[in-house]
């Protein structure tokens, strides 16, 4: 939580230090951060589908950090279990976005009882699965996604595997992780959402060069 300064809940930013609703981002007594999204809550940006997700920040602040493939490794991993999806079946968990992109590079997605990583090749690309596994309502899994100093993506979930080089015309796009619940469904009761439980989240940015 502490590299994510700037959450988006029910169609607001929320900039460290403040707090958010309870119903909508909370610690629970196992020290897991709740990601909870009805498909009922407010948007933001051009987007039409709602979210409870954070934004990568500065550790501790809510100064935006964002970074070029291949300036160093930069990486996200995550303990997580969803716990609740929309009918549409669909929730994006952890993204690397870019900035002035109209789409993110990379998404970790439940969907329909599998948890799939997509890539985009290029910035207005279609994007294509890279690592598919079944996993039902409720069960831990692990990801990793990094991009390291050569520009090259590495992404793991549980045993699998998977790398692709970072296409050069991402290089004017700088990158940043996202995580929570961002819903694909905007229909249906505000009880119907996303629940999304991160047990451990840890990003890691390696030094810059000078």
């Amino acid at each position: 939580m502490h590299a994510f300064g700037n959450i988006t809940a029910n169609g607001k930013v929320y900039l460290y230090p403040a707090e958010l609703p309870r119903d909508l981002l909370w610690v629970d007594q196992n020290g897991h951060t709740n990601y909870w999204c009805s498909v009922q809550a407010g948007t933001s940006g051009s987007s039409k589908n709602p979210r409870t997700e954070g934004r990568q920040t500065l550790p501790g602040t809510a100064v935006s950090f964002n970074w070029l493939p291949g300036s160093a490794r930069h990486s996200m991993s995550g303990r997580v279990r969803v716990e609740q999806a929309p009918s549409s079946g669909k929730v994006i968990i952890g993204q690397i976005h870019a900035v002035n992109a109209l789409n993110p590079f990379l998404m970790v997605i439940w969907w329909n009882g599998y948890v799939r990583i997509e890539i985009r090749d290029v910035p207005l690309g279609v994007t294509r699965t890279l690592l598919k596994k079944q996993m039902p309502l409720g069960q831990v899994f692990d990801y990793c996604i990094q991009v390291d100093e050569r520009s090259q993506l590495t992404a793991t979930l549980d045993e699998l595997s998977a790398s692709a080089p970072v296409n050069s015309k991402w290089s004017k796009y700088p990158f940043y992780f996202k995580a929570g619940a961002y819903v694909i469904d905007n229909k249906g009761d505000a009880s119907e959402g996303g629940w999304v439980v991160y047990e451990a989240l840890d990003v890691i940015d390696g030094v810059l060069p000078a």
